[in-house]
C-alpha cells in the first residue's frame, strides 16, 4: 500500500448501501477488493475516499437527521462509513 492508498474495511450492507446509492459507481471499478473470514477489504486511494466522503456527508444532509436534528439509524450508519474513509 502506497502512502496515497488507504485499505478500507467494508462489511457487505457497507458496499450494499453504496453502491444501492451510487456513492462507489465510478470509484468501485478502480478499487482493489478482497475478502477474509472478517470481510471485505477495499482499497481505494486518498482522492476517491475524499470524494466518497463528501457524497456521504451531502447523503447524510439529507436524510441523516430526524425533526429535531437527532441522528436516524442510516445516519449513525452514514457517520461510521464517513470516520472509516477519514484519510488524514
Amino acid at each position: 500500500m502506497t502512502d496515497q492508498s488507504k485499505t478500507i474495511r467494508l462489511r457487505a450492507t457497507d458496499l450494499a448501501y453504496l453502491r444501492q446509492h451510487t456513492i462507489l459507481a465510478n470509484g468501485l471499478a478502480t478499487a482493489t477488493a478482497t475478502s477474509d473470514s472478517r470481510g471485505q477489504f477495499v482499497m481505494i486511494d486518498r482522492k476517491l475516499a475524499e470524494s466518497i466522503r463528501g457524497e456521504l456527508t451531502v447523503r447524510l444532509a439529507q436524510v441523516g437527521f430526524d425533526d429535531q436534528y437527532k441522528p436516524t439509524d442510516e445516519g449513525r450508519f452514514i457517520e461510521d462509513l464517513i470516520d472509516r474513509l477519514f484519510t488524514p
